[in-house]
């Protein structure tokens, strides 16, 4: 269903990635559209070389503004953070993504307006490209199952399965070309998805007269199964756009902030996925219940 509405919103978080920054605003400008598109970039690093960087930047497209956070709030809390900025132009469908996302296509905002949708559609997925030329999205087709989510408590459940199964999968990507889907293994019409990658994903304004925000409760990772949930808790749909095209160019922030350490990777993603676990897979009740507390799914 299509609305009056015509405006949208960009909205990313700047962690020591100016460069990123500048070229995906440079794309936005290239973009074509009747209605300013505004573009909001929050400063999750507090250093003033970064502040006055960006400012400068905002000052050679008319439609950006800078929110410089005091503290890194991480990846949802930096959306969060810009995202009244966003709202306050009344966008039908706001843009969330990394800043080493750039738009390769003119007309990506023209797309984004012409998709037919019922207002049981939520979020959108676009077709996430990386240099590789492997797609990103579908990031998950389906909830996770049972057995994928033991699989998930296997790989947290140590450091030493941990390092095993992450050079595993390393391997595997090394002898696939990267990870993601081939072209040939994707649709070439929308189609309903569970989870969108979080490098890039696209909300309407319905989200938001349901939510007032993100849920920002993990620094880092999980966004991907947090907006997947939220999106199902209110019988809402994601929806894989395969004409919405951009490319990623995996710079590599989240790697930044936690460093060279596999095992401060480890115990991160450990955290995350409990909090995943008890959050949204298993089936909770009393304290008696909850010890013996099963899949839920």
């Amino acid at each position: 269903m299509r609305t009056n509405r015509q405006k949208i919103a960009i909205v990313t978080v700047d962690y020591k990635s100016y460069q990123d920054t500048v070229r995906l605003v440079r794309s936005v400008s290239h973009l074509r559209w009747d209605h300013p598109i505004r573009v909001v970039v929050v400063n999750n690093a507090t250093d003033a070389e970064s502040k006055a960087a960006l400012d400068a930047l905002a000052g050679g497209y008319g439609n950006m503004v800078v929110c410089h956070s005091p503290t890194n709030l991480g990846y949802f809390g930096g959306l969060n953070y810009g995202l009244p900025s966003a709202l306050a132009v009344d966008p039908e469908w706001i843009i969330f993504c990394n800043a080493d996302i750039i738009f390769i296509e003119s007309d990506f905002v023209e797309r984004l307006f012409q998709l037919s949708v019922d207002e049981s559609v939520l979020a959108l997925a676009p077709d996430v490209i990386t240099r590789k030329e492997r797609h990103q999205n579908p990031f998950f087709l389906k909830r996770p199952s049972r057995a994928r989510w033991l699989i998930y408590d296997i790989y947290f459940s140590c450091y030493a399965v941990f390092r095993l199964m992450l050079l595993a999968n390393d391997l595997t990507k090394f002898l696939v070309g990267g990870r993601g889907w081939k072209p040939s293994q994707l649709p070439d019409i929308p189609m309903d998805i569970y989870a969108p990658h979080g490098a890039c994903f696209i909300l309407n304004k319905r989200y938001f007269d349901i939510y007032p925000r993100l849920d920002d409760t993990l620094m880092l990772y999980g966004e991907e199964i947090i907006l997947a949930e939220t999106v199902r808790a209110v019988g809402g749909r994601i929806l894989y756009v395969p004409g919405l095209k951009v490319l990623h160019n995996q710079s590599g922030n989240i790697a930044r902030h936690l460093g060279r350490s596999s095992y401060h990777a480890f115990q991160v993603g450990r955290e995350v996925h409990r909090y995943l676990t008890q959050r949204y897979f298993l089936q909770r009740g009393t304290p008696k219940d909850n010890a013996k507390a099963k899949y839920m799914g």
